[in-house]
């Protein structure tokens, strides 16, 4: 059976709203995208189910309605984004063969973009890492080697934010707003996409036009 993703109503006053319901549906796409996925009888069918999930704008939003505040939309509307794109490129590199994957994917890196892939206020940068280390997980160092211009502000992006996370880890500068060590965050996420040695692979993401 097909992946199933719930999207939930939100009124104009915000009221009633089941966060915990609505995050627990986020944290069950992400583990479809990192691990699920790979043991799916129906993977084209959940697939599919996740392209018509993609929102015009590029978005995959668990919300409908009254625009959420910013830290709600970090976590009910861009970490599912960031998971529904995992999930495509994760369907990519085990070699699925849907022609409708490339536009929507190309479209929702596009929308990636629009928080950097940041996380809300003290827990921006580490949340940034995570994600970033999940898309490694799920293969997007190689679709990004091979096709840099499927989204290329997104190659840019994350060309130049593992240049980023090197320069911090080379210069012991790796401390959040809250004063906690995130080595280990960055760390992973360098790990997760294939760039600890050579600086060489980052550099041709960042030239993506």
């Amino acid at each position: 059976m097909a992946i199933q993703i719930k999207r939930f109503e939100v009124s104009e006053n915000c009221k009633d709203i089941d966060t915990e319901a609505m995050l627990a549906e986020v944290a069950k796409i992400r583990e479809y995208a990192l691990n699920g996925i790979e043991s799916d009888p129906n993977l084209v069918g959940s697939i599919q189910t996740i392209v018509a999930f993609q929102l015009p704008d590029g978005s995959f939003p668990v919300t409908v309605g009254t625009p959420l505040p910013s830290d709600a939309s970090v976590d009910l509307v861009f970490r599912p984004t960031y998971a529904c794109c995992q999930a495509l490129v994760h369907a990519l590199s085990l070699g699925i063969n849907l022609d409708d994957v490339h536009e929507p994917l190309s479209r929702g890196l596009a929308a990636c973009c629009r928080r950097n892939l940041e996380g809300h206020g003290y827990e921006a940068l580490e949340r940034q890492a995570e994600d970033l280390a999940d898309f490694g997980h799920c293969g997007l160092a190689k679709l990004l080697d091979e096709e840099p211009g499927l989204c290329p502000a997104f190659t840019r992006l994350v060309g130049k934010t593992v240049q980023s996370y090197k320069h911090s880890l080379e210069t012991g500068h790796v401390v959040d707003a809250w004063d906690r060590d995130l080595t280990s965050k960055l760390s992973a996420a360098v790990d997760a996409l294939g760039c600890a040695g050579s600086n060489a692979r980052e550099a041709l993401w960042v030239a993506a036009v």
